[in-house]
């Protein structure tokens, strides 16, 4: 199958940029015809390819970006290949600017960062809504820092369903804030799973509205099979919000959560400003069909 590729980068365009890429035999096509300038991202990529974006060192992005796709092969946002280590940068430059996704997609090695002069109203720069059972959305050690809305969800804001699965893996959240879910908003059903690994870190996030919750996580679990799975690491560290400042959890409907064994689940002076405090793990469970596993240490 064609495999393509697009380049996005702050500096001059240079034909040998992927030059020490190992490639095979796939055919390379460095296309620009979604840039705005040489260092914008704009439009869709979803043509009926396998499509890798290079973004060799920084980009902006001003308005949605759709992921529709309905390949099997994640649309995938990585930085540059020469540099594995170290992330690329995309910079939200207008209010209007996010990723609309409802296709496959990975993002990998990205720093995502807000314009001072910014404030996201959509709710998430990274906005999806995946389904059915071969939907996958990746997310690896990417950096989500200074996001704010006046909606839900500050960095992420995901709804996964009918047996798609999200993977949250090695990411920070810095300061993220939004009226609901400073960080990430996101609600499982119909079998749905989300798994949150490595080492993530929510930093200084917090809920705006006087009474909302979920200063780093608010989670909404339905439905049978539908599960949020925490691996590893899971750091908050001075989150805040009426209930739940670290994490506010509503599960019902045979929804499910497990905190693994190997997992350690670290609250650094988050703060619930309830009154009488309502803790910094909150889980509302509703009705009588419901899973809790909490297997791993909590701090």
């Amino acid at each position: 199958m064609l495999q393509s590729y697009e380049k996005f980068t702050d500096q001059a365009c240079k034909p040998n940029i992927l030059e020490n890429v190992d490639l095979f035999s796939k055919i390379i096509l460095i296309l620009l015809a979604y840039l705005n300038t040489p260092s914008a991202l704009s439009g869709t990529v979803d043509s009926a390819t396998e499509y890798t974006v290079f973004i060799m060192d920084k980009t902006t992005l001003s308005m949605p970006f759709t992921i529709s796709s309905s390949e099997q092969s994640p649309r995938t946002f990585t930085n540059n290949p020469q540099s594995s280590s170290t992330q690329s940068v995309i910079e939200i430059v207008n209010s209007g600017g996010y990723f609309d996704i409802s296709g496959n997609s990975l993002f990998d090695h990205i720093n995502f960062t807000l314009s001072n002069v910014v404030s996201n109203s959509h709710g998430g720069i990274i906005n999806a809504n995946i389904g059915g059972s071969s939907g996958t959305l990746e997310i690896i050690s990417c950096n989500f820092i200074g996001f704010k809305t006046s909606t839900t969800g500050g960095a992420l804001s995901l709804s996964i369903s009918n047996n798609a699965h999200a993977t949250l893996k090695n990411l920070l959240f810095e300061g993220c804030e939004a009226n609901v879910a400073g960080a990430v908003f996101v609600t499982i059903a119909a079998g749905g799973q989300v798994t949150v690994s490595e080492s993530c870190t929510f930093t200084e996030c917090k809920v705006t509205q006087s009474n909302a919750a979920g200063g780093g996580i608010y989670a909404i679990i339905s439905g049978q099979n539908s599960k949020l799975t925490f691996k590893d690491s899971v750091t908050f560290d001075k989150c805040s919000g009426l209930t739940g400042s670290g994490i506010y959890l509503l599960m019902y409907n045979f929804g499910q959560l497990a905190i693994e064994d190997s997992c350690s689940c670290s609250f650094i002076d988050c703060d619930s400003t309830a009154t009488g405090g309502t803790g910094t793990f909150y889980i509302e469970a509703s009705g009588p069909n419901y899973e809790i596993n909490l297997l791993g240490k909590m701090i």
